[in-house]
């Protein structure tokens, strides 16, 4: 496989990127009634479809501001932070969805 762009795959810690974000799923999915968790495999699939370019540069639009400075811009990292509140709202409506129809359950 030809690979691009740096060639250092892990995160930080030395993870694959995979396994980085599953333990953040983990923790999610407890917040919003114990979401089965999709395999390793269908999780990676997942992370390579977020790197389409409409959907970075419209995450990377998003907004772009404080959080609880709503009508101020950001001064550091605006795109960073952008795309970092897109991730975290968009899939919102899915996920609050689920906990409602299995929260008695």
């Amino acid at each position: 496989m030809l690979y691009t762009g740096h060639k250092n795959k892990h995160m930080l810690n030395g993870q694959n990127i995979v396994d980085f974000i599953r333990l953040n799923m983990e923790q999610d999915r407890k917040i919003f009634g114990n979401i089965p968790l999709p395999t390793r495999e269908q999780t990676a699939l997942v992370i390579r479809a977020l790197r389409m370019i409409h959907i970075l540069e419209y995450a990377s639009e998003y907004d772009a501001s404080d959080l609880l400075k709503t009508d101020e811009i950001t001064r550091f990292w605006p795109t960073i932070s952008s795309i970092g509140r897109f991730f975290r709202d968009a899939p919102l409506e899915v996920l609050e969805k689920y906990e409602l129809e299995h929260r008695d359950n």
